[in-house]
């Protein structure tokens, strides 16, 4: 992937991704080749406003977790009517960073299912 598309990728994402994380995002980015990094860039990344406004409005229905992959745990404080309301109180201010780490350990899924390129086989 070239420069100005890591750069592209980066700045219309970077409220996606944890920005002490972005520098490794780049970093993978580079070592990717095109059709690598399509793949890598369309991913069904979960945008952070939407599910903080999905855990404002109806947070205590467990669907903001479940968007972010926490299945189980959006069953039980659907259960549990978001803990009483207190664990989706909670979860307005703690909801954005899970959703960033969630599409980072996303991208690093992919990342590291990636062949790895150092070994070549022989012929």
């Amino acid at each position: 992937m070239n420069e100005n598309d890591i750069i592209l990728f980066t700045i219309n994402n970077q409220n996606k991704f944890p920005s002490h994380r972005l520098s490794i995002i780049k970093e993978r980015l580079e070592g990717m080749t095109s059709q690598e990094s399509i793949i890598a860039t369309s991913l069904d990344y979960q945008d952070t406003s939407m599910i903080i406004c999905l855990s404002v409005l109806v947070g205590y229905l467990g669907i903001d977790r479940m968007m972010i992959g926490q299945v189980l745990l959006g069953v039980i404080k659907l259960i549990t009517f978001g803990g009483c309301f207190i664990w989706t109180i909670i979860d307005w201010f703690i909801i954005g960073n899970l959703t960033k780490e969630y599409n980072y350990n996303m991208f690093m899924s992919y990342v590291n299912n990636l062949p790895n390129k150092a070994i070549t086989p022989e012929p």
